[in-house]
């Protein structure tokens, strides 16, 4: 169970990170600068991840991931479209919040608000194109998000 535990930390602390970081971007500077920045760092951190973890040994002393290089090569060929399409929809994700929280939304509500909007649309892509079970327990905890999305945007 740990093996969960560690990632979705990983993730809600860079969630959080996430918020704080949109939030106190400069809206006097372009939005698109401020993300070609952000993520020209975050392409050098990650080439170097990739590189570490390439070099990284698994537990029977073999080379656990390809080289760095056909790693990065093998990404980059278009073969490999869903790369393409996450890296639209990151841009997509970063330029929707950093307008959403210059236009004035709160981070007491925008994370909830944009949770919530996906899980309209990622239960059913889910359950329809991945074949992932829908329990009676997720079906309730939707119709409370969509209760508290409800509750969060009747004053808006």
């Amino acid at each position: 169970m740990t093996s969960f535990y560690i990632p979705f930390a990983l993730t809600v602390l860079s969630m959080a990170t996430y918020h704080v970081a949109q939030k106190l971007l400069s809206s006097s500077d372009s939005p698109f600068s401020l993300l070609a920045a952000a993520y020209a760092v975050a392409a050098v951190l990650c080439i170097g991840a990739a590189m570490f973890a390439g070099s990284t040994a698994g537990e029977s002393g073999a080379v656990a991931h390809p080289s760095a290089r056909d790693t990065l090569h093998q990404v980059f060929s278009l073969k490999n479209w869903p790369v393409l399409l996450l890296a639209v929809a990151v841009v997509g994700i970063e330029v929707g919040i950093l307008f959403t929280y210059k236009y004035g939304a709160s981070m007491g509500t925008l994370p909830l608000l944009t949770n919530a909007g996906l899980l309209i649309i990622t239960v059913p892509v889910g359950a329809l194109f991945f074949r992932e079970h829908v329990s009676m327990s997720t079906l309730a905890g939707g119709l409370c998000v969509l209760g508290g999305f409800w509750l969060m945007t009747r004053h808006a």
